[in-house]
């Protein structure tokens, strides 16, 4: 599986932050690949029509709206 779907999916799923450590023992890789996955995964989202972004809040990352979409997701 690629590592970006896999932090995907994660942060999708989750209410809460996730720090590296936990993307780390959840998908069985190193700390280092997961920041990689997150950067890469934030970048593919970038680049498309998406709708949600990739954000470190809180001491962990987060899969959320992005801020300019407010007004339509309040």
């Amino acid at each position: 599986m690629i590592p970006d779907r896999e932090i995907e999916a994660l942060l999708f799923v989750s209410p809460v932050p996730l720090p590296v450590d936990r993307l780390a023992e959840a998908t069985g890789r190193e700390p280092a690949e997961c920041v990689a996955a997150l950067e890469a995964l934030g970048e593919r989202l970038d680049r498309g029509p998406s709708g949600l972004e990739v954000a470190q809040v809180a001491g962990g990352w987060t899969l959320r709206t992005r801020p300019d979409l407010a007004d339509v997701c309040d």
